[in-house]
């Protein structure tokens, strides 16, 4: 959707469980996305398991 405000370039932030997502969505190369800010998301999916509690 175009916005006569916008210039087509897109940035996006992210916190916590938004940062993946983030990524997520980075991984699409999606058009017109210029930057992403990931702030405070684990490093690792696979090796974070909090099955055994906190």
């Amino acid at each position: 959707m175009e916005q006569p405000w916008c210039n087509g370039k897109i940035g996006s932030m992210g916190l916590s469980y938004a940062a993946h997502t983030q990524l997520a969505m980075a991984c699409l190369n999606p058009p017109g996305l210029q930057m992403v800010l990931d702030s405070g998301g684990f490093a690792n999916a696979y090796q974070w398991d909090p099955s055994g509690g906190f």
